[in-house]
């Protein structure tokens, strides 16, 4: 199935950490999105791959979207609550 290819590549891309492999994580999964699969995994590893470029808004609102479809994604959970976290963080360095 065409669709497990591209979450297989990004999972792939998803492990390294770079931005290079952030990059390409995004495409295979905005492919496998533009291809019907609507998924939790996919909107959470989306959303991983936004955070480590510092798209943050983009990260969340993927984070976010992969809760609607299952509250209970704990990758996501946490992933939010990191994000969160450096948020109030970077705030109070501001005061």
């Amino acid at each position: 199935d065409q669709n497990s290819i591209w979450m297989v590549m990004a999972q792939i891309e998803v492990r390294y950490n770079t931005p290079a492999s952030s990059r390409l994580a995004m495409m295979y999964l905005e492919r496998a999105l533009a291809e019907g699969r609507k998924t939790a995994e996919v909107y959470s590893s989306l959303g991983l791959a936004y955070l480590r470029l510092e798209q943050l808004e983009k990260g969340r609102e993927m984070l976010e979207q992969a809760l609607k479809i299952n509250p209970n994604r704990a990758d996501a959970q946490s992933f939010l609550q990191q994000l969160d976290d450096r948020l109030r963080k970077e705030n109070r360095n501001l005061r």
